[in-house]
């Protein structure tokens, strides 16, 4: 909701204005870009502004909101990363990023159920993104289902067929589901891919 979004940004230009943004006046875009290049960075103050610029420019840009939620993770902040995340992926339902970052911070808020709807999201957004199945198979195999894990990366890679790390992450599933041998010829794969 909108009052959600307000309350989300005052709390967020606390600790640092848009003003602060040193593309703050240059549009929404670039603004974003400064706000992913200063979070790469590790200067989460300016990415902080830069991403409120983006906002203040265009309240609902996917992009930004996304680049608070990854601000909030990277400060341990998860309940407020998801909150920023789940306005992301409101704002554009196909942006699988959004959904894949959002399926993280709910993982590492202790909501497992809904990380995993999160991640299924991202893949139905993208299948062929390789990071989201990473993370839906990982999930898996974190609760003690490498079964389903090894399904999951089985239909990633009918998406992605030539991804190292995907071969690897199923060597591993099968390891864990006990079957050596195709363990062996996965990740004989992976090698070969890397």
């Amino acid at each position: 909701s909108r009052a959600l979004l307000a309350l989300l940004l005052c709390l967020a230009s606390a600790s640092a204005a848009p003003s602060d943004c040193p593309a703050g006046q240059a549009g929404h875009r670039r603004a974003n870009t400064f706000g992913d290049d200063s979070l790469h960075a590790g200067d989460l103050a300016t990415a902080e502004a830069c991403y409120e610029a983006a906002l203040a420019a265009k309240p609902d840009f996917p992009m930004a909101l996304k680049g608070l939620g990854e601000v909030a993770m990277s400060r341990g902040e998860h309940a407020t990363a998801v909150a920023w995340l789940e306005k992301a992926t409101a704002a554009w339902d196909g942006y699988s990023a959004g959904w894949l970052r959002l399926g993280d911070a709910r993982d590492a808020a202790g909501r497992p159920k809904a990380a995993r709807k999160a991640w299924e999201a991202a893949v139905r957004a993208d299948p062929k993104a390789a990071l989201a199945w990473e993370a839906l198979a990982r999930g898996h195999v974190a609760r003690g289902r490498a079964q389903k894990a090894t399904s999951v990366y089985r239909a990633a890679l009918l998406e992605v067929p030539d991804n190292p790390g995907l071969h690897a992450g199923l060597a591993l599933a099968l390891r864990a589901s006990g079957s050596p041998s195709e363990c062996v010829a996965e990740a004989e794969r992976a090698s070969s891919l890397a």
